[in-house]
């Protein structure tokens, strides 16, 4: 499946976890903050895109950049999915899309 319907189907989802329109914004700022420092940071992507690392581990440092940024829960539960399925790469896409 291409990468850009995956990325669709991601930031809808998210969008449809998002209760309260107010909130949409705060959501849009943590995954565009995230995003940015995924591509800007090579460890972080090595760390959380590689699936031959203990996925536990990933998701400890998952959490911690999680808490730097403020991020609101369904933002953390997409990432989470991310992880588990192994679909970091989409991340840039997915904050594109749901802009």
């Amino acid at each position: 499946m291409r990468a850009s319907i995956l990325a669709d189907r991601y930031a809808i989802a998210l969008r449809e976890a998002i209760a309260e329109p107010s909130k949409l914004e705060a959501a849009a700022q943590a995954l565009n903050a995230i995003s940015a420092a995924y591509l800007a940071e090579p460890q972080l992507r090595f760390v959380l895109g590689n699936s031959a690392l203990d996925k536990a581990s990933r998701i400890q440092v998952l959490d911690k950049v999680m808490q730097v940024f403020n991020t609101p829960t369904p933002v953390l539960n997409l990432m989470h999915a991310l992880i588990d399925r192994n679909r970091m790469s989409l991340l840039t896409l997915i904050a594109t899309q749901f802009e």
